[in-house]
């Protein structure tokens, strides 16, 4: 037995083993190719990385030579997803670098809604639970805008028939001859706001 046991020795000596004390896994569990039999020695040439969980991705690798582990640092990371705007209007990023767990909100501005609610979104292993939400704007309806001796004119083509974009301005012309009006309605948020138009002589 004794004899079994220097012979073991003697092959470490030979062929210059790791030891897996010397790796540094901060926490992580250990990974090798080619799988080790020994528990605590390392053959040369054996490749060590971590293992590491679900949004996560190992970072470096070390390599046993002669002795000694050679290589980067190893780390898990969390893993990255992209970064999305929503048009023309920034999303919020919690924390402000979007990776794995990170959570983002979405707000349309004033004047728009989002065409498919979606408060928040996950990132998950890179992939984001849902997709940018696309914010389109609330239309005024040309029915709301009254009736009287007088037609409208508009500043912005209709998107949808009967409906008017988000910022539109309506302008009264009167339809009698003589009389005139200087007033003129603003579509702000789905409502036309300004005041009553007035055909004066």
């Amino acid at each position: 037995m004794g004899q079994r046991v220097n012979d073991i020795h003697l092959l470490y000596l030979i062929t210059d083993p790791c030891s897996e004390n010397e790796l540094d896994g901060n926490g992580w569990d250990l990974r090798y190719r080619p799988h080790a039999q020994d528990r605590y020695f390392k053959s040369p040439g054996t490749i060590a990385t971590l293992e590491c969980p679900h949004g996560y991705e190992n970072s470096g690798q070390k390599i046993c030579q002669r002795g000694s582990w050679r290589g980067n640092r190893l780390s898990c990371n969390k893993i990255a997803c992209p970064e999305e705007e929503l048009q023309t209007w920034p999303v919020d990023y919690r924390p402000l670098r979007p990776e794995h767990g990170s959570v983002r909100i979405f707000t349309c501005e004033e004047g728009y809604h989002q065409r498919q609610p979606v408060a928040q979104s996950r990132c998950n292993a890179g992939v984001w639970s849902t997709n940018v939400p696309v914010c389109t704007e609330d239309p005024c309806s040309e029915d709301d805008i009254g009736v009287g001796q007088w037609r409208v004119e508009y500043n912005r083509d209709s998107v949808e028939r009967g409906t008017r974009p988000h910022g539109t301005t309506a302008t009264f012309v009167c339809t009698e001859r003589g009389h005139r009006t200087s007033d003129t309605k603003q579509c702000l948020t789905g409502q036309w706001r300004g005041d009553a138009p007035t055909c004066t002589k």
